[in-house]
């Protein structure tokens, strides 16, 4: 009995893993957040990019290209989660906003929450963990990429109107950067699968790769927070 037990334990922490790791890493960041800050010495710098690369290139191999045809195509999928995720929430967001004047929370507070329901959903964090949630990662890639992409002009007009602010960004840059480390690593991962098709019986431990380039950016992610004083 004690066995079964003993393995059934250690069966679901392997099953969830990715959860155990969010924990050790906000574990580690909260304890010494100077050394992955910027200036620490594990801190990612250049490397945050690379990072994102290993993600989108294992996603890239391990997406079937018919499923990612699909995903393209799906208009109503579009209009329906772009709809939401860069309308509804900042509708909401401004309903919200005049309530939390009310319970007097800080206005740097306010304008924080304003800002992060205003912006699009995050490409790498949304396509991991759809993968790990047995969704569609196809679904996830195309909607956060688009999101990524539109959010560049619908998200500093709603900052505009919401928040009174001017938030200048280099669309250029933002869609360069875009194009350079997700979909690019995507192509290229698409044409390794082509070309070598015996590929993609590696994609269980790219899949593994990708997840553990995300707790490392996660790490990263948390430490510049805690320094800033974020919490």
């Amino acid at each position: 009995m004690l066995a079964f037990v003993s393995d059934s334990f250690l069966e679901s922490l392997k099953q969830r893993w990715f959860l155990i790791g969010i924990v050790v890493v906000f574990a580690l960041a909260l304890s010494a957040p100077t050394i992955g800050a910027p200036g620490g010495i594990l801190a990612l710098g250049p490397w945050q990019d690379a990072l994102f690369v290993v993600m989108f290139l294992a996603t890239g191999v391990a997406l079937r290209t018919a499923e990612l045809g699909t995903a393209v195509g799906h208009w109503r999928l579009h209009v329906l989660t772009q709809g939401f995720n860069l309308v509804v929430i900042p509708l909401v967001a401004a309903l919200v906003d005049p309530l939390l004047g009310v319970l007097a929370v800080p206005p740097s507070w306010r304008l924080g929450i304003l800002v992060t329901l205003c912006l699009p959903m995050t490409i790498s964090s949304c396509v991991l963990l759809t993968r790990l949630a047995k969704g569609s990662e196809a679904a996830a890639l195309t909607q956060a990429t688009l999101g990524g992409l539109l959010g560049i002009v619908v998200t500093p007009l709603w900052l505009l109107l919401l928040a009174g602010g001017h938030v200048d960004i280099d669309a250029g840059h933002a869609m360069s950067h875009l194009a350079l480390v997700v979909v690019l690593p995507v192509l290229i991962g698409q044409l390794l699968q082509r070309a070598w098709p015996t590929i993609i019986a590696a994609r269980g431990w790219l899949n593994q790769l990708a997840t553990v380039a995300l707790l490392i950016n996660l790490h990263h992610v948390f430490c510049t927070s805690f320094v800033g004083g974020g919490v």
